[in-house]
């Protein structure tokens, strides 16, 4: 357990070097090295799973930390998806927006 950020943190070790780290709030891990107060041994890790939708790219992918990332959707749209046309949308129709239909721009004056 520890106090990091401003937050609560728990890390649980177990079975063969693994370790399960849970935050008490909706956290964005965007790069490996944030993660070093809570796990010293962070490079240690063969395999990592982060559940993010992006913020992980620049961190993870860009500095070549990562050797390999697989993106991994849920068959259910509703448990977080990035397909949002999948969503039961009641109240909106999205032929009228952008990137679902295909939406007249108009030009906005200054």
């Amino acid at each position: 357990m520890s106090d990091r950020y401003g937050q609560f943190w728990v890390c649980v070790r177990f079975g063969r070097n693994n370790v399960l780290i849970l935050s008490t709030y909706l956290v964005q891990v965007m790069e490996p090295f944030s993660l070093k107060a809570l796990v010293p041994d962070i490079g240690a890790f063969d395999v990592m799973a982060i559940k993010s939708r992006v913020h992980f790219r620049r961190g993870f992918d860009d500095n070549g930390f990562a050797k390999t990332i697989l993106l991994v959707e849920p068959d259910e749209p509703f448990l977080g998806t990035t397909h949002l046309d999948k969503l039961p949308y009641k109240n909106v129709d999205l032929a009228q927006f952008y990137p679902y239909g295909n939406p007249a721009f108009s030009e906005v004056s200054s």
